[in-house]
């Protein structure tokens, strides 16, 4: 196989595992990014993904209120 092909192969593996991941983190309730984290580590960041609790929905509000505050000051 030339390079090139496994290079294409391996950044479609990546996108398509950090897209994942990121869709399970925000089912989950978190308002982070996890593309990166899915796209370089893969199976390993899917895995740490589905272990995160759940965030209940005051959890949430407070997250959302601690960003907005980080983007204001």
């Amino acid at each position: 196989m030339n390079i090139n092909i496994i290079g294409i192969i391996a950044l479609i593996a990546g996108v398509i595992w950090g897209i994942v991941v990121n869709k399970i983190i925000q089912e989950k309730g978190y308002t982070e990014n996890w593309f990166c984290w899915g796209f370089f580590f893969g199976i390993f960041a899917l895995i740490a993904a589905l272990r995160k609790p759940d965030i209940s929905q005051e959890e949430y509000e407070e997250q959302f209120e601690e960003k907005e505050e980080e983007l204001l000051n």
